[in-house]
C-alpha cells in the first residue's frame, strides 16, 4: 500500500455519529487536496458516483478534483464524507466564498449542477446531517445549490419544518436536445442552418472537428478565450478569461482527465467558432459552456452554426441527448425539444428564507404581466444594467476625469468631420512593421493612457465596426496596444456626411498609444502596404484622426503627404 493510499487519520475533521448513515466528516482547506491525493479514496467516491442516481459528472471525484486543484486557493474547499462500516455511503462536496451564492457545490459556476451523492436508499438522511454539520460550523452562511438536477431526493426539506423554515426553492426548466424525439431531424437541419453553412462554404472550404491534439486544443482555446471576452467586455464589461487565469488551467484539467470535448469551425483554415461540452453519464452531453465565435463572421451566424454541427456529430455517435442547461438563452430554447424541472435551493435563516421566497413570488407574477406585453425579462435587465453603466461612465465625463480633452460627452468633437489624404513617400520603402488583421487580442489589449475612451467604449466601438464588415489593422508591442486603424467598408464610406467618390482606401478611428507616436508614420505606411496587397491604390484617406500641427509638420518632413481635403 502506497502513502497516498492511507486515509491520513492525522487530518483535522470534525465528526458526528448518525446510526442510519454511519459517521460523519467534515473536511476544510487544504487537507481536502490532501485526502484526494488518495488513490483508494477517490477510488471509492467514484464507485459511489457510479450508484448515484441522481449523480452527475460536476459531482465526480475527477472533476471536483480538477476545480479545487484549479481554484481551491480563492474557494477554500470544503468536504462531508459519510462512511458505514469502513464503506462511503455520501459526499458532499462544497467551497466558500463564491461569487453571489456564499458557501456552493464544488464548481461554482462553472457546474452546471450542485449536488451530493450517497447510495439510493439514504440521499435524504445524509444531506440533512451533512447540511446540519455545515451549519454548526458556519452559523451566518448560506448554503447555495445552483440546480439540483433530476431525481435528487427532496422530501428533506419538503416535509420536514426545520428545513423548510429555512429553504428557499427557486423552480427552472432546463433545456433539452433529444435525440430521440421525432423532431430532432427537422430541428437539425432548419432553413437556418443550411442557409450559414451555405454562406461559409461560399468563403471557401469548411472545416468542422473535435480537438484531440494537446497543443492544437492549447491554441484553439487561447483563440475562444479571446472571442468570449471580447463579447463578454462589450455586453457585461468584464473579461473571464483575463481577470481569471486559473479559467484556462481548469479547462485544460478537464480535457486531459477526459471530461471535455472541444470542438472547432475553421473556414479556409481560420477559426470562426468553437464549442465546450461537458462528457455527463448515461449518454448524456452538457452543452453550452464556452460557445464562441468571432465576431468578424457574427452576421453569418457562427455560434448557432457550431452548436447545430455539434448536435449532429453528438447524434451520430449515439449520445442519448445534449443538456442545453438553464439560464433562458433564447438561442437555447430555439435548439431544444424537450424540458425537465429542475430546483434551486438555497439554505438560509428563517427569516432571510420568508423574506426571499415572498420576493421570488412577486418576481415571478411581474415576469408573467412583462411576457403579456412581449417583453423578456432578460433583455430588459441587461438594458437596464447598461443604462447604468452608461450614465455612471457620462457622470465620470461630467466631473471631469477626462479634463485632458476639456470637452463635454455630447460636443461632437470638431475634427471628427476631417478628411486627410495620406500618400506614403520614399522615405520609408523596403521599412515597416508587423501589422496584423482582425486581431481580437490586440484590441483586448487596448490601454485608454488620456485618449478619454474606457476599455469598455473601445470594445463597443470596435464590435460596431466589425458589424459593418469593417477590417481591423494593428500592432501590439510586449502584450499593448500601440496603434489601431479601421479600413472601413465600401459599402460604408463616409467622406464628409456623404458617399466618397474616390477609389482609395477610407480608414477611421485611429489610436495611436502616447509612447508610439513616434512610430505613427511607419504604422500607417506599413497598413498601406498591406491595402496595397488586396487593391491598387495611390494612398488613401484618414477621417476623424486630430492630427496635431507638429505631428502634420514631422508627416510632411519624413516625406509623408497630408493633406486636409
Amino acid at each position: 500500500m502506497s502513502k497516498n493510499d492511507i486515509l491520513f487519520p492525522e487530518l483535522k475533521t470534525l465528526a458526528s455519529d448518525n446510526s442510519l448513515i454511519g459517521s460523519l466528516e467534515l473536511i476544510t482547506g487544504g487537507d481536502v487536496l490532501k485526502i484526494m491525493e488518495s488513490s483508494k479514496f477517490l477510488a471509492e467516491w467514484g464507485q459511489l458516483y457510479e450508484v448515484c442516481p441522481w449523480g452527475t459528472v460536476f459531482q465526480s471525484p475527477d472533476y471536483v478534483k480538477c476545480w479545487y486543484q484549479c481554484f481551491g486557493d480563492k474557494h477554500n474547499p470544503i468536504l462531508v464524507v459519510a462512511r458505514q462500516e469502513s464503506a462511503l455511503t455520501g459526499v458532499l462536496p462544497l467551497a466558500e466564498n463564491i461569487k453571489g451564492l456564499g458557501i456552493a457545490g464544488a464548481g461554482g459556476w462553472s457546474a452546471y449542477y450542485h449536488t451530493w451523492l450517497a447510495t439510493p436508499t439514504n440521499g435524504n438522511t445524509f444531506i440533512a446531517a451533512a447540511l446540519d454539520l455545515i451549519r454548526q460550523n458556519y452559523p451566518n452562511q448560506d448554503i447555495f445549490f445552483k440546480y439540483l438536477p433530476p431525481q435528487t431526493p427532496t422530501k428533506w426539506f419538503q416535509e420536514n419544518q426545520a428545513w423548510a423554515k429555512r429553504s428557499v426553492i427557486r423552480l427552472f426548466t432546463r433545456p433539452i436536445l433529444n435525440f430521440s424525439h421525432p423532431s430532432v431531424d427537422k430541428l437539425l437541419n432548419k432553413k437556418q442552418f443550411k442557409s450559414n453553412y451555405n454562406k461559409f462554404k461560399r468563403m471557401g472550404a469548411v472545416q468542422f472537428s473535435t480537438i484531440t491534439d494537446v497543443d492544437e486544443f492549447t491554441a484553439v482555446l487561447n483563440t475562444l478565450a479571446n472571442f468570449h471576452d471580447f463579447r463578454k467586455g462589450y455586453m457585461f464589461r468584464t473579461m473571464p478569461f483575463r481577470e481569471n487565469p486559473a479559467l484556462k488551467r481548469y479547462l485544460f484539467g478537464l480535457f486531459k482527465k477526459g471530461l471535455l470535448e472541444l470542438n472547432a469551425l475553421r473556414v479556409n483554415g481560420e477559426l470562426v467558432a468553437g464549442a465546450t461540452t461537458i462528457i455527463g453519464k448515461n449518454k448524456c452531453m452538457h452543452g453550452a459552456g464556452i460557445n464562441a465565435h468571432s465576431p468578424v463572421y457574427y452576421r453569418f451566424g457562427p455560434s448557432f452554426l457550431a452548436l447545430n454541427l455539434v448536435s449532429l456529430k453528438l447524434k451520430a455517435e449515439g449520445y442519448d441527448y445534449l443538456d442545453l442547461t438553464p439560464g433562458g438563452h433564447k438561442y437555447k430554447e430555439r435548439h431544444a425539444n424537450a424540458h425537465e424541472d429542475i430546483v434551486e435551493l438555497r439554505i438560509t435563516s428563517k427569516n432571510k428564507a420568508f423574506l426571499l421566497n415572498n420576493f421570488f413570488v412577486l418576481k415571478e407574477v411581474v415576469k408573467e404581466k412583462l411576457a403579456k406585453h412581449s417583453i423578456d425579462p432578460r433583455t430588459l435587465h441587461q438594458r437596464f444594467n447598461k443604462s447604468l453603466l452608461d450614465a455612471a461612465t457620462k457622470a465620470g465625463h461630467a466631473l471631469g476625469i477626462l479634463k485632458l480633452f476639456q470637452k463635454k460627452v455630447s460636443e461632437k468633437p470638431k475634427f471628427e468631420n476631417l478628411v486627410y489624404k495620406f500618400t506614403p513617400g520614399s522615405v520609408y520603402q523596403n521599412q515597416s512593421i508587423p501589422i496584423d488583421k482582425n486581431n481580437i487580442a490586440h484590441i483586448l489589449s487596448y490601454a485608454p493612457n488620456g485618449t478619454g475612451i474606457c476599455k469598455w467604449e473601445f470594445m463597443q466601438q470596435a464590435k460596431s465596426n466589425f458589424d459593418h464588415n469593417s477590417v481591423a489593422y494593428s500592432y501590439a508591442e510586449n502584450g499593448v496596444l500601440q496603434f489601431l486603424i479601421w479600413h472601413i467598408a465600401s459599402s460604408a464610406k463616409q467622406v464628409n456626411g456623404s458617399k466618397q467618390h474616390h477609389a482609395e482606401p477610407l480608414l477611421m478611428h485611429l489610436y495611436c498609444h502616447s509612447k508610439a507616436i513616434n512610430r505613427l508614420p511607419l504604422f500607417l505606411v506599413s497598413v498601406f502596404d498591406e491595402l496595397c496587397k488586396e487593391q491598387s491604390c495611390t494612398g488613401m484617406y484618414l477621417q476623424g484622426m486630430n492630427f496635431s500641427a507638429r505631428l502634420k509638420k514631422e508627416l510632411r518632413l519624413e516625406g509623408k503627404a497630408v493633406e486636409e481635403v
